[in-house]
């Protein structure tokens, strides 16, 4: 069970704490076993099949970053969203800033993510 658990917190750890269904499943996890964690509140659902492993509320990247998973391969966040998280979670420069408006600017083609007040995610 300790392996299990240290496979799970590598990967969730990548993730910001989180962790999806299809990665779950794919270290043998039951979704009975899934369930019971979420129950118990050692995992908090944040979206259909993708969860943040602790008690801890999800910070603002968590829930940018689980937006993104929840869209799938592919998926990024951008525009708004992207320059929140990037200020909350950096100490951005004015070129970097710049930077990060031209990156976002000249992404097409791939799904786009932004967070709503609730957290949701939403298809662009």
């Amino acid at each position: 069970m300790h392996d299990l658990e240290r496979a799970i917190g590598e990967i969730a750890g990548r993730q910001e704490n989180l962790i999806t269904r299809d990665q779950v499943l794919s270290l043998g996890v039951g979704r009975g076993a899934i369930e019971h964690r979420v129950a118990i509140g050692r995992w908090q659902r944040l979206h259909r099949c993708i969860y943040l492993i602790g008690s801890a509320p999800p910070t603002l990247l968590a829930l940018a970053r689980a937006a993104a998973l929840a869209l799938g391969d592919g998926a990024v966040v951008s525009h708004r969203t992207a320059a929140v998280v990037w200020v909350c979670c950096h100490r951005p420069t004015k070129t970097s800033l710049t930077s990060l408006f031209r990156l976002g600017t000249s992404v097409g083609g791939t799904g786009f993510a932004s967070i709503e007040c609730d957290g949701s995610p939403r298809r662009r």
